[in-house]
């Protein structure tokens, strides 16, 4: 089965060969096609008809032939390779090429370029003659696998809790291009001890205007992909009019909500609802119906960052004090 044709093994299953014939099913329209054995020119023109799939089985190719040869570049720097080489999928092998990724690429924001360096390639060299790095298209495609998976890691930690706050800025670089940071937070009482704990859901490029409706687009985006829409309680943004504009429009404010205050008006003066007697006194659906309007009431409003209202009125009061 190893000797397969690389169009059959991307774009068909069930594969079967005998004597000078062999056969597969399409993936997309389960279609059976038969060709001669060491031919793949019937498949090839099935699976044209499905182009939006060849194109990708195209672009996959040429990945691979690039990546072969930049690693081929990499073995002609070692001239002599030892017997003792790892190979490039030991358990050591990949021990080195996980570290490589997520410690020093990932952990120290180095560029990917590195690991082609003549000095880099010759530091391994030194610290362990036995590792033949990776080439730079394979690192891209190792990071890009390892957020896959660790963005359904974080979406499987967020679906524990029942209720998340977020952070949101928005801010240039030098050059003058935009970037969006969105973080979740959430308290983990699962355990004996009660944590903090937080994660980084976006620091993506913003491209367009910064208006109202663009962030809050943006925004929605990054919360239904990680599944938590309805479990947002406070989104926290600086102070800017295109962030109240955003959540204005993420979060319209019910009409028996101040949204001001965040608080609910009761006709009757003088009713506490803090009273352990009057909770007590209320049946089980009672107080779970409670529970969830009491929940909806502080659900999903926008909160200003207090450091920067702190930095805000720190100067306006230096500007007052100028002007006297």
């Amino acid at each position: 089965m190893t000797n397969i044709p690389s169009i059959i093994k991307f774009g068909f299953s069930d594969y079967l060969k005998k004597e000078e014939k062999h056969w597969a099913k399409c993936k997309w329209c389960k279609v059976k096609i038969a060709d001669k054995s060491g031919t793949t020119s019937n498949f090839s023109r099935h699976f044209k008809k499905h182009s939006s799939e060849f194109q990708r089985y195209k672009n996959t190719m040429k990945l691979n032939v690039a990546d072969s040869i930049d690693d081929q570049k990499l073995k002609n720097f070692f001239p002599s390779v030892s017997k003792d080489t790892y190979a490039n999928n030991s358990a050591q092998a990949n021990k080195i090429h996980k570290s490589l990724v997520q410690d020093l690429i990932v952990g120290e924001s180095m560029p990917l370029h590195i690991v082609e360096s003549k000095g880099f390639i010759k530091f391994l060299k030194v610290a362990n003659p036995c590792y033949r790095p990776l080439s730079r298209k394979t690192v891209r495609k190792n990071i890009l696998s390892n957020a896959e998976e660790m963005k359904k890691k974080i979406t499987t930690c967020l679906s524990n809790y029942a209720a998340v706050n977020i952070t949101l800025d928005i801010w240039s670089d030098r050059r003058l291009r935009s970037f969006l940071g969105v973080t979740a937070h959430a308290i983990d009482d699962s355990e004996n001890d009660v944590r903090l704990c937080s994660f980084t859901l976006a620091c993506q490029r913003f491209h367009g205007s910064h208006s109202g409706e663009h962030i809050a687009s943006a925004f929605e985006h990054i919360v239904t992909e990680y599944k938590i829409k309805h479990k947002i309680n406070y989104v926290i943004t600086d102070n800017a009019a295109n962030m109240k504009k955003a959540f204005t429009i993420a979060f319209p404010a019910p009409e028996s909500v101040d949204a001001a205050s965040h608080t609910t008006s009761f006709p009757e003066e003088g009713l506490v609802l803090d009273d352990d007697s009057l909770w007590f006194d209320l049946e089980g659906e009672h107080q779970q119906e409670v529970e969830s309007e009491a929940a909806n009431v502080t659900r999903k409003a926008r909160l200003a960052c207090f450091a920067h209202t702190l930095q805000l009125s720190v100067g306006d009061g230096l500007k007052h004090s100028k002007g006297k």
